[in-house]
């Protein structure tokens, strides 16, 4: 047991360190969990949850590069422009795309931020901040949001709807308390057309049936997967474009990471990690989310649920999620999306500090953690 979670808490600690060979750090714990702890099988590799994971995930991301090749996020981003309500208009949007398709799309909402700040004549990177901020609080509200939300809806068999029910509403009035925070920002109106109709109708269109079947009760993962493969049918020559901006890294460092969860859940591990919750002097589903919100802020929030999922019931789960999400919404290491994004920042010459995001985020905590209190 100690030599198991030693290595599952150097591998995390190493990403964070690291991230950018956070999926080659987490294929290699899933190595070690099947070659040197003997805790994985080759038939691991087609469990119900890890498959249910990555085709969804798949889809998903298929759908936000759909959206990305017709220009769709630059195109809506010009649209607000004209809207008095740029900022929080937009940070609603990012909410909403980020809930539906996941918080990865706001690698693309990022980029096209970028771009449309010098058409329009503004400073991006206070919007920035709020971008990755609401991302990573919606990615919790539902089931399609991120590939924490994916792995606990398919490691608990939770319904789409259920998402809503139990978290969606809280993370909405997180993301309404913000709002404020980012107001009376001047901006130019720009123009910017579709790059192409027809990519972009097809990403709304399956995004909407994408959520539209999976309250209705079919299964995410099928929906999701089944769809963005027919959406390679009217790609045509653009197709190769579309999976060549699949974000492939984070796919596999998500496989990696769903793996190391299933080892996990087959070692001492979870009986330690229960015991040590059961210590603090505290309710358990808040002892859940305290510790699950700080870890957050140290290592990614996959990496958190990968750690606790298999040590926590069905109703201390929510707590696990929402902890993990706001914690992961504080700190610039809290979430893979984050750090790609800070990158493409950098890149463009939007140098954005930790103190920058954590300005803006630590007058989120408070209510954030009262939030998770009172809902434990």
């Amino acid at each position: 047991m100690i030599f198991e979670l030693a290595l599952v808490l150097l591998i995390f600690s190493l990403s964070s360190l690291l991230p950018e060979d956070r999926t080659v750090l987490s294929l290699i714990g899933a190595m070690a969990m099947a070659y040197v702890f003997k805790l994985l099988q080759p038939s691991d590799l087609f469990s119900s949850t890890l498959l249910r994971v990555i085709i969804a995930q798949f889809g998903l991301m298929t759908i936000a590069s759909l959206l990305r090749e017709g220009r769709f996020y630059s195109y809506i981003l010009a649209r607000f422009s004209r809207n008095r309500f740029f900022f929080p208009a937009v940070l609603l949007v990012t909410a909403l795309l980020s809930a539906s398709a996941g918080k990865y799309t706001v690698i693309f909402i990022v980029s096209a931020t970028t771009f449309i700040a010098k058409e329009c004549n503004f400073n991006p990177k206070k919007l920035i901040v709020g971008e990755l901020i609401v991302s990573n609080l919606a990615g919790a509200s539902m089931m399609s949001g991120s590939a924490s939300s994916l792995l606990l809806g398919a490691w608990f068999s939770f319904s789409f709807s259920s998402f809503l029910e139990r978290v969606g509403w809280i993370v909405l009035i997180l993301v309404l308390l913000l709002l404020p925070l980012f107001r009376g920002e001047r901006v130019s109106p720009a123009h910017i057309p579709l790059e192409n109709r027809v990519l972009a109708a097809t990403g709304i269109l399956l995004l909407i049936l994408v959520v539209t079947l999976s309250l209705l009760g079919l299964d995410l993962p099928t929906v999701a997967g089944l769809l963005a493969l027919s959406a390679f049918a009217l790609g045509g020559k653009r197709t190769e474009t579309v999976l060549s901006d699949v974000d492939w890294s984070s796919f596999l460092y998500s496989g990696g990471t769903v793996l190391m969860a299933i080892g996990l859940s087959r070692s001492d591990v979870p009986l330690f990690l229960r015991e040590l919750v059961g210590i603090l002097p505290l309710d358990r589903d808040i002892s859940v989310f305290l510790l699950a919100f700080l870890l957050s802020i140290l290592i990614d929030d996959l990496q958190v649920i990968a750690l606790l999922i298999s040590a926590v019931d069905e109703g201390s789960a929510w707590s696990l999620l929402l902890g993990a999400s706001i914690g992961s919404a504080i700190s610039p290491i809290g979430s893979i999306a984050t750090v790609e994004s800070l990158s493409i920042a950098r890149a463009s010459g939007i140098d954005i500090k930790w103190r920058d995001l954590i300005r803006s985020s630590i007058l989120l905590s408070p209510f954030a953690i009262l939030s998770g209190l009172l809902w434990g």
